[in-house]
């Protein structure tokens, strides 16, 4: 009896509607100040987190950098199969991201799709290039897809939109001193020392 009892609440949760169905997808860096020189490589990583449903379904977009400055190279991230394009590196941006999961009725997927505090589906390496000033770093969901896709319980077939906040982050251009400056204030310390 409590066997059955057990088993009916499991399903009870299995197809139960969801609440407080919102979604958040964030683009940030492992810089640790945010201010690159020219030739500096920075590690950028999407992450969408959720609440109110089982696992995400179906991200379509592009990881855009504005001014489209850089150069993005390494994209990549932890999923594999036909439903995943991880987008074409142009400029600074990635663009065209097809990221999707199979339901969780049908192939049981990987076990990143459940995480719901923080799925890092996306990761690049952007590479500064000789400029000044501001790059920020957005998603930029495809029109046909304005938010994100999520199967709202684990006996769902359909994936359903979600209202979707997209973070974005920046990274500032500290321009170097050219390399002979840099050789001369070395050999102008060094000197000072030897005194």
């Amino acid at each position: 009896m409590v066997r059955h009892n057990l088993l009916v609440l499991a399903g009870g949760a299995l197809a139960s509607p969801c609440f407080a169905q919102t979604a958040t997808l964030e683009v940030s860096h492992d810089h640790a100040t945010g201010l690159v020189q020219p030739g500096e490589l920075v590690r950028l990583t999407c992450t969408l987190s959720w609440t109110g449903a089982a696992m995400a379904a179906w991200i379509v977009g592009d990881a855009a950098a504005t001014p489209d400055v850089g150069t993005a190279a390494n994209n990549g991230g932890p999923f594999v199969g036909s439903l995943i394009n991880y987008g074409t590196p142009i400029g600074g941006s990635v663009r065209g991201v097809d990221v999707g999961s199979t339901p969780p009725g049908a192939i049981w997927p990987h076990p990143a799709w459940f995480h719901n505090n923080g799925m890092a589906f996306l990761h690049f390496d952007w590479t500064a290039l000789q400029s000044a000033g501001q790059v920020a770093f957005e998603w930029v969901p495809d029109p046909a897809f304005p938010d994100a896709l999520f199967y709202a319980t684990l006996a769902s077939f359909n994936p359903t939109p979600l209202p979707t906040t997209y973070i974005g982050t920046s990274l500032t251009f500290v321009p170097g001193p050219p390399a002979a400056m840099a050789l001369a204030i070395g050999g102008s310390l060094a000197a000072r020392r030897r005194r």
